[in-house]
């Protein structure tokens, strides 16, 4: 699970900050945020809601690689 940390009060992501969540299972993209005390993620797709999250990452920098697959393998 390397980059990967482990969702503790003492590692919380920066509040607002976008970041990779997953449950160990599912992995999305969610923003951390703190609404009156309470911890909220917001979930880029909103039927990820429910999921308990217990790993968080940072997003890198650059967007991701789109790699194709050649119409002749398939």
């Amino acid at each position: 699970m390397e980059n990967w940390n482990r969702i503790l009060p003492e590692t919380m992501p920066h509040p607002n900050q976008r970041v990779l969540v997953s449950d160990g299972e599912t992995t999305a993209i969610a923003q951390y945020c703190i609404d009156h005390d309470s911890v909220v993620w917001l979930f880029d797709n909103p039927s990820l809601k429910d999921i308990t999250l217990t790993w968080w990452q940072e997003l890198p920098d650059e967007p991701p690689k789109v790699q194709t697959v050649s119409n002749e393998l398939l």
